[in-house]
């Protein structure tokens, strides 16, 4: 693990100049930190008559302190872990029809061969989305409360593609309004890398995260004693749903609040075809 700096060579840097036993030169190493506790909950019903499946939930929280807020900062600063999600949840589950030889109903009948050796299974998981970035902001208000400003629920229930409010940034000339609450979105006044971090890296709002249905759809067929064929479907989110990316946090730009890249595929269809022999 490594810690973030707006310039990499930073530390190499300063291990060169002061010496690997330097305190700066060894808080650079030994900082490095994070803090994980989670809570899983496992239920399962082993394959009987046809059917298995599996739900399993996890409550995560975790911190890492691998970012320096200043270039001149000896310690890295602690931030919510990007590489862990508070919420996930899968369900999984294999289905077999109670129908042809050896199953419950249709076990002579000529129809057999229609109605028999079907199995449905599928996979749903749910997953929350990381931390939404910042960059290093000048922001005129109470960060306390800018989820007030940033008014997501409201925007986002109207339009999926925006985030928040695109109305919270001044980009006209002279002086900042009196009472105005918001982003400076002039590109000439936004702050340095050297200087002083002012506005969080990450805020308390998170991206969208996963929604997803896969299923598959599967066929056996008995060719002879020793040949069996398989003819599968799969479908990779199934339901076609779209899982976004995290929107612009840069105030600077055009597309300010917005998303505009999704994150993972749209609906796959696979056809499979397996002879075993």
């Amino acid at each position: 693990m490594s810690a973030e700096r707006q310039f990499r060579n930073l530390d190499e840097t300063c291990r060169r100049v002061l010496g690997d036993d330097h305190p700066r030169s060894l808080n650079a190493r030994q900082a490095l930190a994070d803090v994980y506790h989670d809570l899983e909950v496992h239920f399962e019903r082993r394959f009987s008559r046809g059917f298995q499946t599996a739900v399993i939930y996890t409550r995560a929280y975790s911190e890492v302190r691998d970012f320096y807020d200043n270039e001149f900062d000896t310690e890295p600063s602690w931030r919510p872990n990007n590489n862990v999600r508070p919420h996930r949840f899968v369900w999984s589950a294999i289905y077999e029809l109670p129908f042809g030889k050896g199953k419950r109903w249709v076990q002579e009948n000529p129809v057999r061969h229609i109605v028999g050796g079907w199995q449905l299974s599928w996979i749903y998981q749910y997953q929350s989305g990381p931390v939404v970035g910042w960059g290093n902001r000048f922001y005129y208000g109470d960060i306390g409360k800018i989820n007030e400003v940033l008014k997501h629920d409201e925007i986002h229930s109207k339009d999926i593609h925006q985030w928040f409010d695109p109305n919270i940034v001044y980009k006209g000339s002279g002086a900042i309004p009196e009472g105005f609450v918001g982003f400076e979105g002039r590109s000439d006044f936004q702050p340095g890398p050297f200087h002083v971090r002012i506005f969080p890296n990450r805020l308390d709002m998170r991206e969208d995260g996963i929604r997803d249905w896969d299923a598959k759809i599967l066929r056996r067929f008995k060719v002879t004693e020793r040949v069996n064929t398989s003819f599968a479907v799969d479908l990779l989110n199934a339901t076609n749903h779209t899982n976004f990316e995290g929107p612009n946090t840069d105030p600077t730009s055009k597309n300010f609040g917005k998303v505009s890249t999704q994150r993972g595929l749209s609906r796959v269809i696979q056809f499979n075809l397996r002879v075993d022999f």
